[in-house]
């Protein structure tokens, strides 16, 4: 039974990560099992002792992870390509759950009061969020990824890097990162479609996401302490 609700918090969390504006992370939190996921993260290949428990803990959470993220994305799928109401309905759901989560953030401190270096930060954080559409605005195509594009797939190695050590941390949205690098709908694409045809993206996109895991979590955990 106790496995069980591992893989129902787990399709919970897989959920919310395929939705902009909403954090894994804070699931985790919310469940009271965030603490536990980021030991296993963290010391899964340092403690030998307690490493049985951490594989069976993350094949539970992660397993269900994945089964939410697919089955949800399905849904999201055909939000967006049924026509260009519910398309543009949905894009206005997300910029809510975005727009919404900003308190969240503001208040997951006891300290948010506005500093010159808290607002210059903030200010980078804005620029370097709209270098990244313009860096992209172009827009890739799956198609591109077909034909297996290096760059293509290089940047989107960098997308699931990025997006990846963000989808743990409270408060972050990796599906909103990839929002705004212009690579959700892709990605969305990628998942919904044949895993032959798009075996060498999927495979690209997974390794950057579980590198960000591994290596910019602890980054970020750091910065948030």
């Amino acid at each position: 039974m106790d496995r069980l609700f591992l893989v129902l918090k787990g399709m919970t969390i897989g959920v919310a990560n395929v939705i902009p504006g909403v954090s894994g992370g804070t699931f985790a939190f919310i469940f009271g099992i965030y603490d536990k996921l980021t030991e296993a993260i963290g010391n899964f290949f340092t403690n030998s002792k307690k490493r049985k428990e951490y594989f069976f803990f993350l094949l539970f959470i992660i397993g269900g992870a994945v089964l939410g993220i697919l089955l949800f994305s399905r849904v999201l799928g055909f939000l967006l390509d049924y026509n260009q109401i519910s398309r543009q309905i949905t894009y206005a759901f997300f910029i809510g759950l975005i727009g919404g989560s900003i308190p969240f953030i503001y208040n997951s401190h006891s300290d948010m009061k506005p500093t010159f270096s808290r607002v210059s930060v903030a200010i980078v954080g804005i620029i370097l969020i709209l270098l990244t559409v313009f860096i992209n605005s172009d827009g890739g195509s799956v198609q591109e990824l077909n034909h297996t594009n290096p760059l293509r797939l290089i940047w989107l190695f960098f997308c699931g890097l990025f997006s990846g050590g963000s989808m743990i941390v409270p408060g972050f949205s990796g599906s909103a990162l990839l929002v705004s690098l212009g690579e959700y709908e892709t990605v969305v694409t990628l998942y919904l479609g044949s895993i032959k045809e798009y075996i060498v993206p999927i495979i690209v996109f997974s390794l950057g996401a579980a590198t960000g895991i591994l290596l910019l979590h602890p980054l970020f955990r750091y910065i948030l302490k």
